[in-house]
């Protein structure tokens, strides 16, 4: 072989070796990429194909009235989820479509159009079903559906103490009342399970799981006496129904330690179903209008008058012409009631009969009794 031949080998092969070293180089380099740059995201990538990872909810405590009868509590109730691509490897979407718009009363095309989604791994259609409807659609095994623990809010009595008691979202956190004061306490720590699935999001049999139990919230005892709530309330309802008034409030306390025993609030709504579609009237409906609304006592001030008055035996008989001057301010009243005694003074609301008992009681005394 010529010396060169010999040279024009040794550059090709030289060329060669330059050309796999930069390929090398560049294959390495993406490979480093992807595995320091990217390394994270394509795990996790890789996890969520291979792998459902689901909250699971912990049981929020119950809330107690004040002789332990149950106000509210948390059941489980399942959630309807489905997965895409099971259905379409299945090619029984319509099925699913036909038969869970029947059993959830949802509109079909909202089901379809779900259930067809492929590129979603699974889709939650309808959460914390009843106990009829979940035995239902397990029985009927279809492909690409399943059934999720779940929990959901019970209020036993609907409609009491409402605005008291408060009710929570679907996902289980207080939004008024009670429910959201306390809601640190009794709402616990959710837990987690972990499952391997193929890639249509089926179950893989004999696979892997993990399951982080959740820790359950702690109960809660009110101060309110059931039994004396639900006669306040059909009291309040009445006067409601007879008079049309915008709202009506009762409240019964302990005076001896300031427990509250009874806060009525009427209009009432059912805490299972509150009116979510209507945020206004939602809004409006929730409020606790004893604590959450300034209050003046207005005429109900003068039986507490009355009474200091008689309890110091300062009751007399009153004239009333319409307004009286005392210790140079004019007080005037609603009318001119005439000459009344203790009772006729308190059943009329009058103001100068008030003013007469207070200054016969003097200015200490009254204050101690206010």
């Amino acid at each position: 072989m010529s010396t060169s031949r010999v040279l024009v080998t040794r550059k090709r092969l030289l060329v060669i070796l330059i050309i796999m070293s930069v390929l090398i180089i560049l294959l390495m380099s993406r490979v480093g990429y992807w595995s320091l740059f990217k390394g994270e995201w394509l795990q996790e990538k890789a996890q969520k194909q291979w792998t459902r990872d689901v909250e699971v909810d912990a049981k929020r405590g119950t809330i107690f009235d004040r002789n332990l009868y149950v106000l509210a509590q948390s059941a489980a109730a399942d959630t309807v989820a489905l997965q895409p691509e099971a259905i379409a490897k299945a090619e029984n979407a319509d099925q699913v479509a036909d038969e869970l718009s029947r059993i959830l009363e949802m509109p079909r095309e909202d089901v379809y159009a779900k259930a067809t989604n492929t590129e979603k791994k699974e889709i939650w259609l309808k959460r914390q079903i009843t106990p009829e409807q979940s035995e239902e659609i397990a029985n009927m095994k279809l492909k690409g559906v399943s059934l999720i623990e779940d929990v959901k809010r019970f209020y036993l009595n609907k409609d009491f103490a409402s605005q008291v008691i408060g009710y929570t979202t679907q996902d289980g956190a207080g939004q008024t009342g009670i429910e959201k004061r306390y809601n640190s306490i009794l709402e616990g720590r959710q837990g987690r399970q972990v499952t391997e699935t193929a890639k249509d999001g089926s179950g893989v049999p004999n696979g892997q799981e993990m399951l982080i139990d959740p820790q359950d919230g702690q109960s809660v005892v009110l101060t309110i006496d059931e039994m004396a709530q639900s006669i306040l309330e059909d009291a309040c309802s009445a006067l409601y129904t007879d008079h049309s008034p915008d709202s009506v409030q009762g409240l019964v306390m302990d005076v001896a330690t300031g427990e509250v025993l009874v806060m009525a609030n009427i209009p009432q709504f059912d805490l299972n179903n509150p009116p979510r579609d209507d945020a206004a009237a939602l809004s409006a409906l929730s409020v606790n209008a004893i604590t959450a609304t300034p209050y003046e006592p207005g005429s109900i001030f003068g039986l507490f008058t009355a009474a200091a008055a008689m309890n110091e035996n300062a009751a007399g008989e009153y004239a009333c012409t319409g307004s009286a001057v005392i210790d140079g301010e004019k007080i005037s009243c609603s009318a001119a009631h005439g000459t009344q005694n203790m009772m006729q003074a308190v059943q009329s609301h009058c103001s100068i009969a008030e003013a007469f008992q207070s200054d016969a009681l003097g200015k200490d005394k009254f204050y101690q009794y206010l």
